[in-house]
């Protein structure tokens, strides 16, 4: 209902006639007759004469769109903010999927990492169009155009910040991890040759297999990639390339089948 409705409204509940409240509100029979036909509203000053006669909030009296025009850029604002919050937590969730998907250990886990790289990546896609909506309801009223241009130039810094600590972060998880070396971490990683290849080192720093029998490295490292006829066995580290073969981990056996010496050898 708009104001000139409401005007008219309370006053023939009232009893009184155009005169009687322009009389009452201190302004012309004219002026009272403009206002119930649309064609202007009072001063402010006549407004509060006009709510503390009928006893109404001036609230009442103004029209409903322009309420809703006064709500639309608190919601559009809070809506904008609640999805730039979203839009960080999931770039970061996003970026620590990635950097786990990238040196996973089994095929298994890097497929669920891909599944939920995906699910957040189209997640991102409705935060953002919802975020848009936002920013025009919040524009709606205020009429500011300064948003976009800022989000365009502060948003692409402020996801790569985000990708770069997560990486970091997780860089240094997976660096933790690489330093201790477990059976099943290297069982694991027998799909995922640059898993093994870093997992490597700290088995060496732990493990001294001279002397070993074939049993043994079979305990620790399973069965190998390949064996040759110099009774050597090779555990592949790293993926296999179009112009050069992997780096590898080669186990040399005696006659007695007991280790005489073991190496990375990068071919």
């Amino acid at each position: 209902m708009e104001f000139k409705d409401k005007l008219r409204n309370l006053r023939t509940e009232a009893g009184l006639s155009q005169e009687d409240l322009a009389d009452i509100v201190h302004v012309s029979r004219s002026a009272i007759a403009k206002y119930e036909n649309g064609g202007g509203k009072p001063s402010e000053e006549t407004l509060k004469l006009i709510t503390d006669y009928f006893k109404v909030d001036i609230s009442y009296l103004n029209d409903d769109e322009e309420i809703k025009k006064t709500k639309r850029p608190i919601v559009g604002f809070i809506i904008t903010l609640v999805c730039g919050v979203i839009f960080v937590i999931a770039a970061a969730i996003a970026s620590i999927f990635y950097n786990q998907m990238k040196l996973s250990v089994s095929f298994s886990n890097s497929l669920k990492a891909m599944a939920f790289l995906i699910i957040i990546i189209v997640s991102l896609i409705i935060v953002g169009i919802t975020s848009i909506a936002g920013y025009l309801l919040m524009t709606i009223k205020t009429g500011k155009k300064k948003l976009i241009p800022t989000l365009v130039s502060v948003v692409p810094l402020a996801v790569a910040l985000i990708i770069g600590i997560t990486g970091i972060v997780t860089t240094r998880i997976q660096y933790e991890d690489y330093k201790t070396f477990t059976k099943e971490k290297w069982m694991n990683a027998y799909n995922n040759h640059d898993y093994r290849g870093l997992l490597i080192y700290s088995f060496l720093d732990k493990y001294d297999i001279s002397g070993y029998s074939e049993l043994q490295v079979q305990e620790v490292l399973g069965n190998p990639d390949w064996k040759n006829e110099t009774n050597t066995w090779g555990y592949d580290l790293g993926y296999d390339k179009d112009y050069m073969d992997p780096t590898t981990f080669d186990i040399t056996f005696n006659q007695n089948n007991n280790v005489v010496s073991y190496e990375v050898v990068p071919h």
